[in-house]
């Protein structure tokens, strides 16, 4: 992993960027919104950028939280200029396996909350054996921050920002977005 930094408007804000971790992910078998079939993260694609709002928690009211930060991140990202008909937004609340005869409900109920915010086939509850394994496998530590990550496939993981939505994190999200995906790539170690 490497570290950079990006100065906008006089603040800093760390991002992380990570050279590729697309074999990282841990693959997961998942309905979307739309109660379609999906596969993390092999179904994520329609563009050549991504937005991934992952909501890795150990609890409900955690998971809660995270969900209603990753939607004001989604919000102000769009706020800050991001198309998402060039980059693709994803959301993806993790949670550790409950009995099979709820996760429906769950799904169901977490769906409602990004009803006109994104297509429902951008969207699935990811039920996990073990959000920690999860974490671990995708290089992040689970410290109960709602993450959000720069994605391209073929690339994998080129930036995460974890924890509360601020105007300089968004920001410098929005500018590594605005670069030309198809003429250049953000740099890694700089």
């Amino acid at each position: 992993m490497s570290f950079t930094t990006v100065r906008l408007a006089g603040a800093s804000i760390l991002l992380i960027l990570v050279a590729s971790v697309a074999g990282a992910f841990e693959a997961v078998t998942a309905k979307n919104f739309a109660k379609g079939d999906f596969e993390f993260p092999a179904d994520i694609r329609g563009a050549e950028m991504h937005l991934l709002f992952l909501g890795i928690a150990t609890d409900q009211d955690n998971g809660t939280w995270q969900g209603k930060e990753l939607i004001r991140w989604h919000k102000a990202l769009l706020a800050a200029g991001v198309d998402p008909d060039v980059t693709r937004f994803w959301h993806f609340p993790v949670i550790e396996n409950p009995p099979f005869f709820v996760k429906g409900l769950i799904r169901r109920g977490i769906a409602k909350d990004y009803v006109d915010l994104l297509p429902p086939e951008q969207g699935a509850v990811l039920f996990v054996d073990d959000v920690q394994a999860f974490a671990a496998a995708a290089d992040l530590v689970l410290n109960g921050q709602p993450t959000v990550m720069i994605y391209r496939p073929g690339q994998g993981v080129l930036a995460v920002q974890r924890g509360e939505v601020s105007a300089e994190a968004v920001a410098g999200l929005a500018d590594l977005l605005s670069k030309s995906p198809s003429t250049e790539s953000v740099p890694a170690g700089t």
